[in-house]
């Protein structure tokens, strides 16, 4: 009896769980995505939707000389070289994010949970307006859903 009372209780959460994830929207895409630091942005080779959800996980070192090397974070204590971002609020060389060709860029970091701003082509970049003497990368887990 109790062996059956077990069976009905998993598939009962195995239905409950399938459901959950139908109703968020059905099936999500992952990516591991390699954002070199010499270049300006990345192809991540995902579509988006406006408002869908992207997450991006990120690590690794990118480093503009061999005496100031930075996460996805960026230089959060260097403020006085954000004249050289692209997006001005974001630490320097930081992992930023853009949907489209010309999309406003946004901050990714070591982590990002957040709703896409529109519709496109999701690109990732580092966070500064002369990327050529960079060296080293981001490695970033991107999933939409």
């Amino acid at each position: 009896m109790r062996l059956r009372v077990a069976v009905k209780v998993a598939l009962g959460i195995g239905v409950v769980a399938s459901l959950g994830l139908t109703a968020c929207g059905g099936r999500s895409v992952t990516r591991e995505v390699t954002v070199a630091g010499h270049s300006a942005w990345t192809d991540t080779g995902l579509d988006v939707q406006s408002q869908q959800r992207i997450t991006v996980d990120a690590s690794g070192e990118v480093a503009a000389n061999p005496e100031n090397k930075t996460t996805p974070d960026g230089f959060v204590a260097r403020p006085e070289w954000r004249k050289y971002n692209v997006v001005p609020e974001a630490p320097h060389m930081a992992l930023i994010a853009r949907v489209g060709e010309s999309g406003k860029g946004f901050l990714v970091g070591t982590a990002f949970r957040g709703p896409a701003p529109t519709s496109g082509r999701l690109y990732l970049g580092i966070n500064d307006r002369d990327t050529r003497n960079n060296k080293g990368s981001f490695k970033a887990i991107v999933t939409v859903k």
